[in-house]
This record gives structure tokens, C-alpha cells and sequence, in this order.
């Protein structure tokens, strides 16, 4: 077998923006709900991975009418209707535990013999809870015994009440409730035991709510009433937080910044959490963190954990072992092979931290989700590769893609320190040896606006540092370093822009030589009214805490100009590396 190439290792820390993929579970719960509604629904924003893919060629297969108009835009036609001429088909799932659990339930709706298949993956996944809620229902299950495949004679079930153990998926009640409504007289669903991961099951009565569809739950009850259900017409597909993760997390790891332009943070998806879940590990020592809520991210905080001083341990993932593949014990395994201590748990994995990875070729079992973790470990140290990329097409087909796009689209590095400290020498030689472009704020005031010296003498330093403030506002963006005034910080709205946008390295220059070059220029005007050379104990002691306490990175008194470009690369490196 040929060995993958290595993944290029991040050489500076990043700022990406991009759109995510849609999220798969909101657009398969979409795609549903609009086939069964009255009208057309256009659905926007569906990415279609091959989890998509499967769950609109599977609703094809079964009668309905979709249309797919733009993939690249994830634009697809539903027109709603439920099929009433009797066919039979067989509809292939892949490794989309959500596109059989919720066929299973469409198909046994629509007239007809539908056999339900997948690969040899998905045959192991559970399904039989949610067969035995629908044979009390009088559906008729053939060739099935309680796994793939399963064929489904549909057409001929009424509603009712059913008994359904949810504690391996919480698919299996989405599942009921998304055809609920469709049933004569509609459906209650008696939960026993546990619910897994209920934030899903709150995005599929959100989703239900869009088109009209109302779930009413008393404790562990959940009733839907008969309704054909009505088409909103347009219904955008928010971005996917589960994709995010791997971004959020290298980012966390490597001083970046990292946005998705199509979240939402008032989602239901249960991984719009992920962000307090990283803040969580930035605590020191020992920590345990229930992950029952969001286990597809137990896999990209397992790449954060193994890098933290002090072990974390997982829990509340046991059905982790039901996924894509045993994603506890495949996730221990590999971070093994690069050297990572991991333990499976009897619900999660238990990391013991600070190790240093060893190069190695990784094995993600076709996982969607370890591949992406794991090249996040390939993104920080040289030499790791990833088999199987490709399947990460299943949610985010874009992934790589975008990793390549993170490696050039560096964050912005803005210089602070004193006046005459050297900021725009250092900009110039740090932007030709990272061949990124330099922007030096107080050049361009004078390009604007003429001499500062002039212009303080007619408007004053506050007016200044007001057009100094829009200016660098402006001029900060990413692949840049700034060089900035002494006092562009002296501005609550600088140092917060700068906190969010900006990797900030302080110049911090003895005073002694800072003196001798500003005796030496003797055209600075003066900050407080004393001569610039005589106030300059005075401005130091008060702008020297705020530039300590604004900068990732500060570059030690007494270097030359080459050795302080190395010292700032170095370091800059090192932010992004393991």
C-alpha cells in the first residue's frame, strides 16, 4: 500500500473565515419534514456530503420528488407529497446511521416493499429498538434480525402509542416523531430509560416547528397530532457546528482565529458548546468532563486534552462504541501510535497530557471525525499523514480544503512598544522574510493627514489617536504585520480590536537606547507638554504594563534587527506547533 503524504505542518498561526458545510442533521431532518409537507420547499445551504446525499437519493427511491438545483450551493427542491403508487426499491444508506433510521420510519409510510441497506459498518450499528416501536405499531418487517438489511412493507401502519429504549441513539426518536404527524392519529412515544445526546432531539422539534409541526412533551411523554404539515417555502440550513469543531480546537491550539460565517450561536445543534468545552480544559490539573451532551467532539478535546499539562478524563460517550466505527477504542489506538497516552473508559476515554506526539501514518477506519481531529495533529508537528481522507466527504468535503487555506491565510502580527523602539525597521525585515505585506499606521497618517507633528499642534493628541484608531481598524486584517505608534494603545477600542484580530509582539527596547534615538531625531512632539526626551520615564512607566499585558509575544532589549526578525519567527512558530 502506498503511504500518504504528510500533511504540511502550519508554519504561522492562522485567521480563517469561511462558510461551513450546512449541517447534516438539520438538513436530513429538513429533508424530511418537506417531503411529507404540503407545497415546495427550497432548501438552502444542504451541503451535500454523502450523508445528504444518501438521504435525498434514498427519498428519491421511495417516490418523492427532490430536485437537486445547484449542489455547489446546496439548493434542493422538495415538492411534498406522499407517494400512494405501490413500488419497490433498494435504497443503500453507506455508513449514514441517520439516513436509515430515518428511512425506516419514511418508508413506513409509503406503499411499497422497501429494502434498506448499507455498508458493512452501518450493519453493526443498532436499529432494533426503533424496528420493535414500529412492528407494535403493525408495521411489517421482513428479512431482518434486528439489523441489515431490513425490507419495510409501508403503507399500511396507522399511529398509536409506542414504548421506545433511546439510550444507544436518539435517532430512533427523531425518527418517530419527524413521521408522527403523518400517521392517522398521530403518534405518543413513551421514552424508557435514558435519552442519548437529547440536544439532537430538540433540533428535530425545532425543525418540526418550521413547518407547522408541534411536539407536545409531559416528562418522558411525547405526543404529535395528525397534520399534513405546511412548507415554509424558503428554509435556509445553518452551519455545522460538529464540523466547526476541528477548526475551534486548532485554533485554541495554535493562538489562531478561527470564524465560521454561517453559525449561529442560538442553534440547537448540541456542539454549539464546543467553545466553553475548550475554555473548560484551559484549567490546570486533573479534569473530568461529562461530554454526554456533545460526544462527536470527544474526539478533537482528546487531541486538546493530549496536549494540556495534567490528564482529562472523558465521560458520558459510551455509544460512542456504535458510531462510524468504535470511536473510543480507534481514537486510543491512534493517539498511541504517535506516542499519546489514552485509556478507554467504561463510558469514555481517560488522557493522560503533556505528551510529545511521534510521527506516524494514521488510520481513521473511514471516520469522518477522526480524520479531521487527527489532522489536527498533523497541522502542529511535521511528518504525520492521514489514509483515507476522502471520507470526510461524508460532512464536511470541504475540510482539507480549507485546512490548505488556513496554512496561507496568515493571522495578523501587530508591533507595539515605545516610540522609537524600532517597530517599523523590525516591520519591514519580519514582512520580507514571512514575504507578507507591511502597513506602518503612522505612514499612513502622514499620507492622509501630513506631519503628526503638525497635526497634534492644530487638533491635539485625542483628535490624533481618534484617526490613529480608525486607521488601524481598518488596515488590520489577515497576511499583514502592522507597525504601530507608541500610544495607538492608549485606546480601549485598539487593544480590543487588536485582543481579537491581532498576534501582538511588544519591542520592548531599554530606555537607554530609546533616549539616544529620540535626542537624536529631536522632531517628536511632545505627550506631555515636557520634552520628549525628558518625558519619557513618565509615558514608559504608564504604557509599558499595557503593552505587557496586550502582547502574546516580547522581543527582549538589545537585539540587532536580524536577530530580533529570528527571535519573532521562532516564537511565532512555536505558538502553532506542538
Amino acid at each position: 500500500m502506498t503511504e500518504p503524504r504528510p500533511l504540511p505542518a502550519l508554519e504561522l498561526p492562522f485567521d480563517l473565515d469561511v462558510d461551513l458545510p450546512g449541517s447534516k442533521s438539520e438538513a436530513n431532518r429538513a429533508l424530511v419534514l418537506a417531503s411529507l409537507a404540503q407545497g415546495v420547499t427550497r432548501l438552502e445551504g444542504a451541503t451535500l456530503g454523502d450523508d445528504v446525499l444518501y438521504m435525498a437519493e434514498g427519498l428519491i427511491a421511495l417516490g418523492f420528488d427532490l430536485d437537486i438545483v445547484d449542489a455547489d450551493r446546496g439548493l434542493i427542491d422538495v415538492v411534498g407529497g406522499l407517494p400512494t403508487v405501490e413500488e419497490e426499491a433498494q435504497i443503500y444508506c453507506g455508513n449514514a446511521g441517520t439516513v436509515l433510521r430515518f428511512l425506516i420510519s419514511v418508508a413506513a409510510l409509503v406503499p411499497g416493499q422497501w429494502r434498506l441497506t448499507g455498508d458493512a459498518q452501518l450493519k453493526k450499528r443498532p436499529i432494533a429498538p426503533l424496528l420493535e416501536a414500529w412492528r407494535s405499531l403493525g408495521l411489517e418487517i421482513r428479512d431482518c434480525d434486528g439489523g441489515l438489511p431490513v425490507t419495510i412493507v409501508g403503507g399500511k401502519v396507522r399511529g398509536g402509542r409506542v414504548r421506545l429504549d433511546s439510550s444507544s441513539s436518539s435517532q430512533f426518536l427523531s425518527s418517530l416523531l419527524l413521521v408522527g404527524s403523518a400517521l392517522d392519529g398521530g403518534l405518543e412515544v413513551q421514552i424508557d430509560g435514558p435519552l442519548a445526546s437529547p440536544d439532537y432531539v430538540d433540533l428535530t422539534i425545532e425543525t418540526m416547528a418550521r413547518f407547522g409541526l408541534r411536539v407536545h412533551r409531559q416528562a418522558d411523554l411525547l405526543r404529535v397530532t395528525p397534520s399534513r404539515g405546511l412548507s415554509p417555502g424558503q428554509l435556509a440550513i445553518e452551519g455545522d457546528w460538529s464540523a466547526a469543531g476541528a477548526f475551534l480546537v486548532l485554533a485554541e491550539m495554535t493562538a489562531s482565529r478561527f470564524r465560521g460565517r454561517n453559525l449561529r450561536s442560538a442553534s440547537h445543534q448540541a456542539d454549539r458548546l464546543l467553545p466553553d468545552l475548550i475554555a473548560g480544559l484551559r484549567a490546570p490539573g486533573e479534569l473530568e468532563i461529562d461530554l454526554g451532551r456533545t460526544p462527536d467532539q470527544l474526539m478533537n478535546l482528546a487531541i486538546l486534552a493530549a496536549r494540556r499539562a495534567g490528564s482529562t478524563r472523558f465521560t458520558g460517550v459510551a455509544n460512542l462504541r456504535l458510531k462510524e466505527c468504535d470511536r473510543l477504542a480507534v481514537t486510543a489506538r491512534e493517539l498511541g501510535r504517535a506516542g499519546i497516552e489514552a485509556t478507554v473508559t467504561e463510558d469514555g476515554l481517560l488522557i493522560a497530557g503533556g505528551g510529545e506526539p511521534r510521527p506516524c501514518v494514521f488510520e481513521p477506519e473511514d471516520d469522518h471525525r477522526l480524520a479531521m481531529a487527527l489532522a489536527l495533529i498533523a497541522s502542529m508537528r511535521p511528518g504525520f499523514a492521514v489514509r483515507q481522507r476522502r471520507c470526510v466527504a461524508k460532512s464536511y468535503p470541504a475540510f482539507f480544503e480549507h485546512l490548505r487555506q488556513a496554512r496561507s491565510n496568515h493571522r495578523a502580527i501587530a508591533l507595539v512598544g515605545m516610540r522609537a523602539a524600532g517597530k517599523s525597521r523590525l516591520a519591514r525585515e519580519l514582512g520580507a522574510r514571512l514575504a507578507i505585506e507591511v502597513v506602518d499606521s503612522d505612514e499612513i497618517f502622514v499620507r492622509e493627514r501630513g506631519a503628526i507633528a503638525d497635526f497634534v499642534a492644530r487638533s491635539g493628541w485625542p483628535a490624533f489617536r481618534e484617526l490613529e484608531a480608525t486607521i488601524i481598524a481598518r488596515e488590520l486584517r489577515s497576511g499583514r504585520v502592522l507597525a504601530l505608534g507608541g500610544g495607538a494603545l492608549e485606546s480601549e477600542a485598539t487593544r480590543d480590536l487588536l485582543r481579537e484580530a491581532a498576534i501582538v509582539v511588544h519591542l520592548d527596547e531599554d530606555l537607554a537606547t530609546i533616549r539616544e534615538r529620540i535626542g537624536r531625531d529631536g522632531d517628536r512632539p511632545s505627550l506631555t507638554g515636557r520634552g520628549s526626551v525628558e518625558e519619557l520615564d513618565e509615558v514608559h512607566a504608564r504604557r509599558r504594563p499595557v503593552y505587557a499585558d496586550a502582547a502574546r509575544l516580547t522581543v527582549p532589549p538589545g537585539l540587532g534587527t536580524e536577530a530580533q526578525v529570528d527571535f519573532v519567527q521562532k516564537e511565532l512558530r512555536r505558538l502553532c506547533s506542538w
